[in-house]
């Protein structure tokens, strides 16, 4: 039992709150019954203990609205402190994505040596932003962006398709970027990078190099996936309006931060030389990066055991079948686009054809079956609302 005021009222709006996994509750009591009021996301709260208030735990939601959390004693007090940080830790160790460091979001990767949000971004970028006028400058819609970060934050899962706008997601790129705990290019490496200003252009890129092989390697990651799209966006100038110039003004205040808490945030001479060091490691990229095949091996040897696992439980299935089933490469439940709807059906995909039922029991007189085109390819769909969607060409009637 405790009470919730809005932050310098004297009326209570709950006085019954439920701690779960990811939402606390809270009720007003009436009666024998508990009448539902709200509830806070745990990947918006943030908490503190106000030294002037012994029973009482200040929440701020949002970073902004804030609310007096009042329990019964003290002890209660410490219990929902202890409770509530175990539950927000758990929450930035398994599903919160912004403002978490690259280390622990990379520890829910298993093959990627990126972290989901830059795969997603970036490859929606490249499929509908290359000939964006304005691409990374405009703000995008503000609603989405949050709405998006919120779906993410919440452990969601979230597939970009192409009915969003790409400048929506561009700036939720940028988002994320800025509200890293620690900048893309470290604390510890930004005097190696500001140097870099103070050189002649002829000799920038090797100093470049030094300072980017001094930061971690998944940090490395994110700079090659990042800075060869924004190369690719400034390679076609002409349509997107945007050079390295224009995207320094963008990126660097987000990824190179002054470390000094006590240093001038007005000081335009630290805005010219962060943006020298982007421009110059846009115009260098291809000298001072490569792509971090060393990387993707680290990440792939954490997941060799699971996959050693899989191998063999593989090995023991193939043990058993006869040549007849062999020829089967897959069987199981889909969902297929039909008349611009989407259907469940019973698929099994042959050698060269593709049997679709309505469901498993239906004999294979009621199967429709499709020949698969020579030389086609599976292509995932990104932009479908289905999740791991994949498109091909069959024939049928004799047309494809």
């Amino acid at each position: 039992r405790v009470k919730i005021f809005p932050r310098g009222t004297k009326k209570a709006i709950a006085d019954f709150a439920y701690l779960f996994n990811d939402v606390l509750l809270f009720c007003q009591s009436s009666g024998k019954t508990n009448s539902y009021v709200g509830r806070f996301y745990i990947h918006r709260l943030q908490y503190s203990d106000p030294t002037d208030a012994p029973k009482t735990i200040l929440l701020t939601i949002d970073g902004s609205n804030k609310f007096d959390f009042v329990t019964e004693d003290e002890t209660s007090c410490r219990e929902w402190i202890l409770q509530l940080n175990k539950v927000i830790l758990e929450v930035e160790r398994t599903r919160k994505v912004f403002g978490i460091p690259l280390s622990v979001l990379m520890k829910r990767e298993t093959e990627a040596n990126v972290p989901s949000i830059v795969e997603k971004t970036i490859h929606f970028i490249y499929e509908y932003g290359m000939n964006k006028e304005g691409i990374f400058r405009q703000t995008g819609r503000s609603t989405q962006i949050e709405s998006l970060k919120d779906q993410l934050n919440q452990g969601s899962k979230v597939f970009f398709s192409e009915n969003m706008d790409v400048h929506s997601v561009a700036a939720l790129f940028k988002l994320w970027l800025r509200e890293l705990p620690e900048p893309l290019l470290t604390w510890d490496a930004y005097e190696k990078f500001m140097k870099v200003a103070e050189l002649s252009d002829a000799a920038r890129a090797a100093l470049l190099k030094e300072a980017l092989q001094s930061i971690p390697s998944i940090n490395q990651a994110v700079v090659y996936h990042m800075f060869k799209c924004l190369r690719a966006i400034c390679d076609n100038e002409e349509k997107t309006k945007m050079n390295p110039g224009n995207l320094a003004v963008v990126f660097a205040p987000n990824i190179l931060k002054n470390p000094d808490p006590n240093a001038d945030p007005f000081d335009q001479s630290y805005y010219q030389n962060i943006n020298i060091v982007f421009t110059a490691m846009l115009e260098h990229f291809d000298e001072i990066s490569k792509e971090p095949d060393d990387i993707v091996l680290v990440r792939r040897k954490r997941s060799k055991k699971g996959k050693e696992k899989e191998r063999r439980k593989s090995l023991r299935g193939k043990a058993s079948v006869n040549t007849e089933a062999a020829a089967m490469c897959c069987e199981g439940q889909v969902f297929l686009q039909v008349k611009k709807k989407w259907v469940l059906r019973h698929v099994a995909l042959e050698t060269g054809s593709i049997c679709v039922k309505k469901n498993a029991k239906d004999s294979d007189k009621k199967a429709k079956k499709y020949d698969l085109c020579a030389d086609t390819n599976a292509i995932p769909e990104t932009a479908c609302e289905k999740p791991f969607a994949l498109s091909f060409f069959v024939f049928e009637n004799g047309y494809p």
